[in-house]
């Protein structure tokens, strides 16, 4: 089965909107839409992202298996969450009391550069090799 559909079953089966997800994983709602109809494929950051999310290993996410959790993992081995600096914080509470149309501006420009210094970032280790 290919990554756009498990994701959708997985979405679907946690009762979540494309937003809900793209907001939680931060990505844009249209980039999981393209995901699911297979129209865009994550690179491996985020693909770990939704596996950890969901709780399945990549495997099962980019279906080379059937089974949901081969490994299991006690629960004191995951590395703890990343606190929120401050201006991290002010920055969320900034957001959530925008406009929609601002909101919708700002993810687009952050959007914009994450991917751009993304690119930048593969050009880099691919010209050190």
């Amino acid at each position: 089965m290919q990554f756009g559909f498990v994701l959708r079953m997985l979405r679907t089966r946690n009762n979540m909107t494309q937003k809900q997800l793209a907001d939680t994983l931060g990505v844009s709602e249209s980039r999981i839409g393209m995901y699911e109809r297979c129209q865009r494929e994550p690179d491996f950051e985020m693909l770990e992202a939704i596996a950890d999310y969901f709780n399945v290993d990549m495997d099962f996410l980019t279906g080379r298996t059937d089974i949901e959790r081969q490994y299991t993992f006690s629960p004191g081995s995951a590395p703890p969450a990343r606190a929120l600096d401050p201006d991290e914080e002010q920055l969320l509470a900034d957001y959530h009391d925008a406009s929609d149309e601002i909101r919708s501006a700002a993810a687009t420009m952050l959007h914009t550069s994450a991917e751009a210094n993304r690119q930048d970032a593969r050009l880099s280790r691919s010209s050190v090799s």
